[in-house]
């Protein structure tokens, strides 16, 4: 509860916005080589109500240092549709460093991510702390219900803008989220979230209330 309310004590009080409703669809294979080197892909697809906004694959190398230190360096190849009904292409490295500790059935975690974008074809002339350079803050609580197979988790991410220009250097966006992993087995995991992505500290911040799934089929799995 406590955790829950330090949570809530850091998001941000916004009036205005403009709001939107959105699903996301993840579908992921994993490959564990040994108990510490693992490989994630993943295809992603975000809906609006004018079908695909966005969609991307991704490739996550993952390597666990100690049980509570895991750096991570994940690649993305992004295509948004624009304003035009278009779609841009943007690479993306993801580089994150994951912090973890275990109390009873709780899990604490902690995620820093330093996202950096290139080589993009079409050039937009808006931030996006999506999308482009962006460092990103994430602690969240995961709890192991007893015999059960939901296990229930909060998070909330800060976006920051580390651009030398003038609408950088500020935090712009909190992204909170609430929902369940569901283990079908030991090799077939599911989850689903509500999403609350609110910008702030820009001009015209945008909400949007997403629905998130995800499915993620484990290769090999390790005891």
């Amino acid at each position: 509860m406590k955790v829950l309310l330090l949570l809530f004590t850091f998001l941000p009080c916004i009036v205005f916005s403009q709001t939107s409703e959105k699903l996301w669809i993840d579908l992921g294979v994993k490959h564990e080589f040994t108990k510490k080197l693992s490989v994630e892909a993943h295809v992603t697809n975000r809906f609006y109500y004018n079908g695909i906004q966005t969609f991307f694959p991704a490739v996550l190398v993952k390597y666990k240092i100690r049980k509570w230190l895991i750096p991570s360096l994940e690649y993305r190849g992004i295509f948004s549709e624009n304003k035009y009904e278009n779609y841009d292409f943007k690479n993306r490295l993801n580089a994150n460093l994951e912090l973890k500790k275990e109390y009873k059935r709780f899990t604490f975690s902690g995620r820093i991510r330093y996202q950096f974008s290139f080589d993009k074809i079409y050039e937009t002339a808006d931030y996006n702390a999506e999308f482009d350079q962006a460092i990103r803050l994430k602690p969240s609580v995961k709890y192991k219900i007893k015999k059960s197979k939901f296990t229930p988790l909060v998070s909330i991410e800060y976006f920051y803008n580390p651009k030398f220009e003038e609408t950088g250097r500020r935090f712009v966006k909190y992204r909170f989220s609430a929902g369940t992993d569901f283990d079908l087995d030991k090799k077939n995991s599911f989850s689903i979230a509500y999403i609350l992505d609110q910008q702030y500290n820009v001009a015209n911040p945008k909400r949007q209330h997403i629905l998130s799934i995800s499915y993620t089929r484990n290769l090999i799995k390790k005891d």
